[in-house]
């Protein structure tokens, strides 16, 4: 009785042509782009390092400030929030940039 049965072909299909050319297309498309975002994230980071050292600046300045009387808490905790969100866009842009090197070293074999 089970003689009669199919059992399901175990082989995997052979590929395409067309998503071979698929794949080579955004293999290039990602060995154009990578350099393009390495570049524009490393420029993105040295922006921000200067960034967050105005802004660590203005902070302190405003503690300074707070502490002679002369400020608030208000400000002084906003300049701290500014402070912290420079330094976090600084992290994403550092994240970017490795991210960039990474997808550089994938595609150039060199992981």
């Amino acid at each position: 009785m089970l003689d009669n049965v199919a059992l399901p072909d175990s082989t995997p299909p052979p590929i395409v042509s067309i998503e071979i050319e698929q794949y080579r297309r955004q293999c290039h498309s990602g060995f154009k782009r990578a350099p393009i975002i390495i570049r524009f994230a490393y420029a993105r980071c040295v922006q921000l390092e200067t960034q967050v050292e105005k802004a660590q600046a203005v902070y302190a300045g405003e503690r300074v400030r707070f502490q002679a009387g002369d400020s608030t808490v208000l400000l002084v905790t906003k300049m701290e929030r500014q402070l912290t969100e420079a330094k976090l866009e600084l992290v994403d842009a550092q994240v970017e940039y490795q991210l960039g090197t990474l997808v550089l070293r994938v595609i150039t074999c060199q992981i």
